[in-house]
This record gives C-alpha cells, structure tokens and sequence, in this order.
C-alpha cells in the first residue's frame, strides 16, 4: 500500500499549486476527487519514513471510493515495467492523507 496517488485535485473545489508547498516533499496529500479509470496519476513514494517523497508516475487502472468518503481502494500500473514485472501492478488504500507500508517496500 502506498501513501497517495494524486491527479492535481485535493478537493472537488480545490485545486493544489505545488509551486507553492515548500513542504510538498513531507506531506501526504488527501483526496480523491476527479480520478479516472484510464487517467495517468503520480503515485507519492518513499524508501523510508523519514526521507522525502518521490514522486511515480502511473496509470489508474482501477478505483474504489471507500464507506469514509475520503478514502479509496486503487489499483495502478507502472507501464514503463514489463507486465510480468512485480512492479508493473500495485494495489493500495489512499486519499485520507495516511502514510501506509507500500507493497513493493517503502512507503
């Protein structure tokens, strides 16, 4: 599981400047508004949980809004990895701004 996968919305009215998040690296966005089954969506990662997050750029393949409404269950490919890779598919829990251990290791 993975900390977020984000579009560039944190709110259906609300729309992140990035260029304004000194501490974008440190926080884990929220939300999970305006996703799209299909839509390319950057995944935030991290090896550790006291280093910055990097940023994994991925394709939404599937996307389930969870009972909290603020929350999903997602499924995103990494198409730049051979299908039969292990880092081709990741499933993960997202949008509530929680930091999760990540399947294929970090967080």
């Amino acid at each position: 599981r993975s900390a977020a996968a984000h579009s560039g919305h944190s709110s259906p009215t609300h729309k992140v400047d990035f260029r304004k998040r000194a501490d974008l690296p440190h926080v884990v966005l929220e939300g999970i508004s305006g996703l799209c089954v299909g839509q390319q969506v950057e995944l935030q990662w991290k090896m550790d949980l006291t280093s910055a997050f990097g940023w994994w750029c991925g394709y939404l393949e599937h996307i389930q809004p969870r009972k909290d409404g603020r929350s999903a269950v997602a499924t995103i490919t990494f198409r730049h990895f051979p299908s039969n890779s292990r880092w081709y598919r990741l499933p993960l829990v997202f949008g509530d701004a929680e930091v999760r251990p990540c399947a294929f290791g970090g967080f």
